[in-house]
């Protein structure tokens, strides 16, 4: 019996690790909320096809898609429109895009908070390539930069939980 009680809870540790998706996403850190409110410069876009493509080769990835399912502002979301598979779960608002920096805010239903969340992803930009920096969820209505940086200030991003998938 004390046999078992030392493999299975080493077992579901394991397999709780071993699960895709469960990575968290990071927090933003002090600098980089630092950078996003004070220092960088964005160009605004609000059409996916206009987020950078390392950018959205990254949210795939970390969405499990094998391209992205992100809606264009006004087009349908899945659940808050409509249960067709076919619509997409979550909704462009809008991206920021800086020398150093990509900000994707997007906007899904969530069913435990029954209503739209908002979630932020920051990658910082290298070359061509993409990385995540951060991220959060929020209640707070935020349809431009002005908004975005104002919830930030305020400290209205709050973390994505482990295992959560924004």
């Amino acid at each position: 019996m004390s046999h078992w009680k030392k493999i299975v809870p080493a077992s579901f540790v394991w397999l709780f690790l071993a699960l895709p998706g469960l990575a968290a996403v990071p927090t933003l850190t002090q600098q980089a909320r630092d950078n996003l409110v004070e220092t960088e410069r964005f160009l605004v876009v609000r059409t996916v096809k206009e987020i950078p493509e390392a950018v959205q080769a990254q949210m795939a990835n970390l969405l499990r898609q094998a391209s992205l399912q992100l809606a264009n502002p006004g087009q349908q979301l899945q659940k808050a429109d409509n249960d067709d598979p076919m619509v997409p779960q979550r909704r462009l608002l809008f991206a920021g895009i800086s020398p150093d920096y990509c900000v994707v805010v997007y906007e899904q239903y969530a069913y435990s908070a029954k209503g739209i969340v908002g979630t932020v992803l920051v990658y910082s930009l290298t070359g061509n390539t993409a990385k995540l920096v951060g991220g959060g969820v929020t209640r707070s209505d935020i349809g431009d930069l002005a908004q975005l940086k104002t919830a930030v200030k305020k400290g209205e991003i709050r973390p994505l939980a482990r295992g959560y998938l924004p």
